[in-house]
């Protein structure tokens, strides 16, 4: 499995147009979207493609496409833009590298091929000051933020993608997570509001949490 990955995550808000046209019109346009989307996957061979109907006020759907070459990732916004760009607008992006953990060598996990309910992405960006830890200090730091996470008895079945965004994004990290309950998932994220990790932490936001509608790849 290689040890890099591009990660694009969308969200995406329908116009008055888009609502004014019949359901039946609806999803006419998200059949033909598919359908492109689907070849686009065979042809290019897409590592993960996913569209999440999101629950954020102010979106609609969430696209989550990785790939190993970044020029998918454009080939995959122009198809959004060319089948449905004329009944919606992009409202929130990350862009992102998976790679292995530079405190955890080795190789990347294999990505989740069973559809879970919710998606969530986390962007993320540390203050300044955590880079000038050293690097063993930071190590256990986030040890003690992985165990917290892991011996939490509502975290079953939480699937977790570390990603960095470091020059190429707003953001410096963006965490992909697939899960079956929201209601475990906000009790174990509770739970990690305790550890010390959280004081280098400047900001979270926008976050988007998503219902599967379409497991393409």
């Amino acid at each position: 499995m290689p040890n890099n990955y591009y990660v694009n995550v969308l969200a995406l808000s329908f116009n008055s147009e888009w609502w004014n046209m019949s359901e039946t019109r609806q999803s006419e346009k998200l059949g033909e979207l598919e359908e492109a989307l689907k070849k686009f996957i065979k042809e290019k061979e897409i590592d993960v493609l996913r569209i999440f109907n999101s629950l954020r006020y102010d979106s609609d759907l969430i696209f989550w496409i990785v790939a190993k070459d970044s020029s998918k990732i454009i080939e995959f916004q122009r198809i959004i833009k060319k089948k449905i760009g004329k009944y919606s607008n992009f409202k929130h992006g990350f862009f992102s590298l998976l790679e292995p953990s530079p405190y955890f060598k080795g190789e990347l996990k294999l990505f989740n091929k069973e559809p879970k309910r919710y998606f969530v992405a986390y962007p993320m960006k540390r203050d300044p000051e955590w880079f000038l830890i050293s690097e063993e200090e930071r190590k256990k730091i986030v040890e003690e933020h992985i165990r917290i996470a892991a011996t939490h008895p509502e975290n079953k079945g939480i699937i977790s993608y570390t990603s960095y965004s470091f020059g190429i994004d707003d953001n410096e990290y963006v965490v992909v997570y697939e899960l079956d309950s929201l209601i475990s998932w906000l009790h174990v994220v509770e739970k990690l509001r305790e550890a010390k990790h959280r004081k280098w932490i400047l900001r979270e936001e926008p976050l988007l949490v998503g219902e599967l509608y379409r497991f393409l790849a």
